[in-house]
């Protein structure tokens, strides 16, 4: 859909002008009013979508030869220009969109990390001298169900930034 877009934006006559200006060598005496009526009469774009590929095909008929070669080839120069500057800036944003996922998923990790450690400081100095009461079955299952929550959130939290990372690459 996006590279429909830089078809489109080759009918303009911004982009007429540039392949105007790459080929006006080849057809000396043609002013740019008068290329961009040519483009408009006898250039033609199509396009055709064959599963993942888009093949696109460029027709100009007019004169001389060498110059209808010249205007197609600009043509296929300024789409593909066109394209890479679209897939690199849909990468960027995509990296991008990685990265801040993967920050955050730092950040949560790294709060969980330091809130299990002020878990296990607190029932430590809230057990002191009641040591021994800490093999209460039910002190013990609340403890090992708090751990057992923050282990698999730290898990759970570990495995998504190993997977954002690996989208990163």
């Amino acid at each position: 859909q996006q590279l429909g877009g830089v078809i489109q934006t080759l009918s303009q006559p911004s982009s007429q002008k540039r392949i105007f200006e790459s080929v006006k060598s080849q057809r000396p005496g043609l002013n740019l009013d008068g290329a961009i009526a040519d483009y408009q009469a006898n250039l033609k774009i199509e396009s055709l979508e064959q599963g993942q590929d888009l093949i696109v095909k460029f027709t100009y008929r007019g004169q001389p030869a060498n110059y209808c070669i010249a205007v197609v080839n600009a043509c296929a120069e300024e789409f593909r220009k066109r394209g890479d500057e679209l897939v690199s800036s849909s990468l960027d944003v995509s990296v991008g969109f990685v990265q801040e996922q993967l920050n955050q998923h730092r950040k949560r990790l790294a709060d969980l990390m330091t809130e299990q450690q002020q878990i296990t400081s607190k029932l430590a100095a809230d057990l002191g001298d009641m040591a021994p009461q800490a093999e209460d079955p039910a002190l013990l299952k609340a403890v090992t169900d708090r751990v057992a929550a923050n282990d698999a959130t730290l898990q759970r939290d570990a495995l998504q930034m190993a997977s954002l990372e690996a989208q990163a690459k």
